[in-house]
Parts: C-alpha cells; structure tokens; sequence
C-alpha cells in the first residue's frame, strides 16, 4: 500500500476535543506510524466566533511545542512527521476572515473547512466559491461523508461542481452503513483524500490503513485516484 498521510487529526495536548495530554498524543501518533502513516497534518478546530486567528496560533504553537517535547523524551520511537494545520468551521462571511490564510496547512493555499450541520445555502455556496475565486486558497471540504443522510442533494452536487477537495473520513469504509454513503458520495464525484479524523485512543482512534484497505476491497479504481491525489498534495506541500 505504501506510505500513508493522514490529512484530518485532533492530536495536539489539550488543544480541542481531542487528545487531552501529551501521553494520549504520543500514543495516537505511535499507532498511526505502525499502520504506515509518514505524516499527519494536526488540525485542530478553529472557530471564528470564539477566538481570533492570532491567539489560535498562539495556543497551536504552544500545544504543537508541548507535543515536541513530550517526543523528544521518546527518541526510540517511530513518530510519523507532523504538518500543522487548522479545520475551519464554516460561518456567514468566512471568506472575508482577516489572515485565513495563516489557517491553511503548511503556510499552503490548501484549507481545512468544515460544513455547518445546519441545512445548506445558496450564500453558504458562494462563499465557499469566494475562499476559492477571491482567496485564492484552495478548500478541502472535512468529512463531506457526516453530512449525506441531511444534505439537499443539488448543494452536494455543486459542491463537486467547484475547484476543490474531498475529503472523507477512513471510518466511512468500516461499516455496511458508511459503505453505502461512500458509494454515493462516488457516484457524485471523486472522493480526493482520506483522514483518520482522530480524536483519542477509543471511540476517534487511528484508522487510516484500515480505511484504504476497505476502500481498495469497494473501489480499486476510487483507491488508486486517493492515492495518487494523497501523493500528489504531500508533494506540493513540500
């Protein structure tokens, strides 16, 4: 299968609802380089309503240095490398959000954003195409397989219709039910990454390998594009 990266994970110290200490966070990235995962990009939520940009930085830095920490005491042990990141909650006017760009993966054009669960609009539409077209980012829609037993069928459709990413998380391949919901998610369009989505060692734990190996039994041909896309976005990460 190759190595494998993790573009969706809550494992920064006490940064969300994921890991609550550098302990949890050692053990997720542990498990996740035993299953062949190179690298992670740590994404935790940002919510514009509640803090600006400047201070989530701040508190990322300082989780992300405590996590350092914490591995450095563990030289023997295999850790996958670690890109920082952010999974940006979707509001009205988000793409006029003052330094979104300083939210992007890797000081990159490529945002993590995710969808309101409330019912999708037309100004929810455009400004996704502004991030786009006005931006100049790219948008990685987060976890698009959470939102399909609720989502107006047309929105999911224009959604694929624009210049962006997919990314679904690996637990959609691990049952009958998420089967079905990647099945149609497929029939949209191309599913372009896979995440783990990681929140702790129990119910969110690491799953990466096992998700592409349950994608590459439903669909070599949608296994082998995520691949190459996973590859490709890694590469123009560097």
């Amino acid at each position: 299968m190759g190595e494998l990266f993790d573009f969706h994970g809550h494992f920064l110290p006490n940064m969300d609802d994921g890991c609550k200490d550098p302990a949890e966070s050692l053990e997720v990235l542990r498990q996740s380089a035993a299953q062949g995962v190179r690298t992670m990009v740590a994404t935790p939520h940002f919510f514009s309503s509640r803090e600006t940009v400047d201070s989530f930085l701040m508190r990322r830095q300082a989780s992300y240095d405590a996590l350092l920490q914490a591995m450095a005491s563990k030289p023997d042990v295999p850790y996958p490398e670690i890109l920082l990141g952010a999974e940006v909650a979707y509001r009205p006017n988000i793409s006029r959000l003052p330094d979104l760009e300083k939210l992007c993966i890797a000081n990159s054009k490529y945002l993590l954003l995710e969808l309101p669960w409330s019912d999708w609009t037309n100004e929810m539409m455009r400004e996704i195409q502004n991030i786009s077209v006005v931006r100049g980012l790219i948008p990685i829609l987060a976890h698009l397989d959470r939102y399909m037993e609720r989502a107006n069928r047309q929105k999911i459709q224009e959604l694929f219709r624009m210049d962006l990413l997919v990314q679904v998380n690996a637990e959609c391949f691990l049952s009958f039910s998420g089967r079905c919901t990647a099945r149609k998610l497929l029939r949209y369009g191309s599913i372009d990454l896979l995440g783990s989505d990681c929140h702790n060692l129990t119910s969110r734990k690491p799953n990466l390998e096992a998700g592409f190996t349950a994608l590459q039994k439903l669909s070599p041909q949608a296994f082998h594009h995520i691949k190459h896309a996973s590859d490709a976005l890694y590469d123009d990460l560097k």
